[in-house]
């Protein structure tokens, strides 16, 4: 029979996390309580969702009296996630610490890092808004209204392709890849506000690098593509897969250097080396330096003077100024025909071993080859010699292999240098105003000696001879 209206108002009704949750606790009074009961009282705290029948049948019907349990649970609303955004480079990098040694100590001079990426590589990834699954509701009935998530913004700028899908952002070349305001890029140009010196240590790039400031001494600046310097560069060593621009000069007190993979632009150079595969420009001044270019040495803007040191190119030097009335010794090399007929000496002379050592290597195959098929046919054979014959045979072949891909290679460098050879620019030095003693230079093969000073003329060779052109001699004192 039905439990009495006195027991019934016995029970405990508790509300819990903001109308969500309703646990009751039968007094052991209710020994006829059934599960109707319950319902009826739970209506009567007009508690009409998420009723838990089973869970309230079973309690009664196991007679756990005094003891809390869930009768009710509302159901929360299922709310879309925001959408994000992955990002697989740092966005708010840390400022760089020393490079520790494996004793212990620092290195001051390493502490930039800066992030680089390949083309083609995967720099961020949204994550869709998702919507929402369903409204929710309290144990009263009462509505909670759900919300699909909110989209977010992450534009494609400089360097950055999207995906078909307009989820994934790539970097379309190599560079640094940055996040401004809501925006994802990829910098080929990696620009310092100040100095290199111990504030950022070395300098390791892949890409164009811009020195707002100096270069101090001791410190590396490298890049994979151009460098341009604002300031002055002091006994640094600076390597550029490009160009290496420095808008002032270089003091690098016979131990700072440039060099670049295409051309070298700079104020004026002082006790430095530098070497560009393609020329040198130097505006006023080249004193006691070692300068090395592929194509031509220019200094013959403003007073344009060389003094001092070795300079070397293959085509041309040309200054306002060579030497001082001081006679400092001045070396200059023009051409390189004599280093491109060594070359072709040698290559001719590998091509021609090569040649001679793969005869015999061929004469050692068929050998091995016909004592392998003797060795086949004889059923008494030693399996242990016929191992060992077929071992070197394998290896004999190998070398044959490798020799004929070095003479490739060689014969393909003999190509060039031939080409080169067969170029019969004439190596010059032109000097604008004066030529003074104790330069001393090399056109070729041809040996010059300036014994006197020289204005305005050009030095050339000419049927391997030394020619003169616009010679005119100034006695000295």
């Amino acid at each position: 029979m039905a439990e009495t209206e006195e027991n019934l108002a016995k029970i405990q009704v508790r509300v819990l996390h903001q109308d969500m949750i309703v646990t009751m606790i039968v007094p052991g009074d209710c020994q006829n309580i059934e599960a109707t009961d319950i319902f009826r009282v739970l209506e009567s705290h007009k508690i009409v969702f998420g009723i838990e029948h089973k869970e309230i049948e079973k309690h009664i019907q196991d007679k756990h009296f005094d003891k809390e349990f869930v009768a009710a649970v509302g159901k929360h609303p299922i709310i879309g996630q925001d959408a994000r955004i992955i990002f697989y480079f740092d966005t708010n990098p840390k400022k760089p610490e020393p490079k520790k040694r494996e004793d212990g100590s620092v290195d001051q001079h390493e502490l930039a890092v800066f992030p680089h990426v390949d083309a083609q590589t995967l720099i961020a990834k949204k994550i869709p808004a998702t919507v929402s699954k369903g409204h929710g509701f309290t144990v009263y009935g009462r509505e909670l209204p759900s919300s699909d998530g909110k989209d977010c913004v992450l534009k494609a700028g400089a360097n950055v392709k999207r995906s078909e899908s307009g989820l994934e952002y790539y970097a379309a070349v190599g560079g640094a890849p940055k996040l401004i305001n809501d925006t994802v890029m990829v910098e080929t140009l990696y620009v310092i506000e100040g100095d290199v010196d111990i504030s950022t240590g070395n300098i390791h790039y892949q890409g164009d690098v811009r020195i707002k400031g100096n270069v101090s001494s001791h410190f590396n600046l490298e890049a994979t593509g151009n460098i341009i310097i604002e300031g002055s560069i002091e006994a640094a060593q600076i390597v550029a897969g490009g160009s290496i621009t420095g808008l002032h000069g270089i003091i690098g007190g016979n131990q700072g250097s440039l060099k670049a993979g295409a051309d070298i632009h700079i104020a004026f150079a002082e006790s430095a080396h530098l070497e560009a595969k393609g020329s040198v420009y130097v505006n006023r001044l080249i004193r006691q330096c070692n300068v090395i270019a592929g194509h031509s040495i220019f200094c013959d803007r403003e007073d344009g003077l060389i003094a001092g040191g070795h300079l070397q190119a293959k085509y041309l030097i040309q200054a306002k100024v060579v030497g001082t009335h001081l006679e400092i010794k001045t070396h200059l090399r023009i051409g390189n025909r004599p280093e491109l007929e060594s070359r072709l000496k040698l290559l001719q002379e590998k091509i021609q071993s090569l040649d001679a050592e793969s005869v015999k290597n061929q004469q050692q195959i068929q050998k091995l080859a016909k004592m392998i098929q003797r060795l086949k046919a004889d059923p008494e054979r030693s399996e242990q010699q016929f191992q060992k014959t077929l071992t070197e045979f394998k290896d004999v072949r190998i070398v044959l292999a490798q020799a004929e891909q070095d003479r490739v290679k060689h014969c393909e460098e003999k190509e060039e240098v031939e080409k080169l050879l067969a170029d019969d620019r004439a190596p010059k030095l032109s000097v604008g105003k004066e030529l003074y003693p104790g330069v001393e230079m090399w056109l070729d093969h041809e040996f010059f000696d300036v014994k006197y000073i020289m204005t305005g003329n050009t030095i050339t060779v000419v049927k391997r001879e030394i020619t003169v052109m616009g010679y005119m001699h100034t006695n000295q004192g």
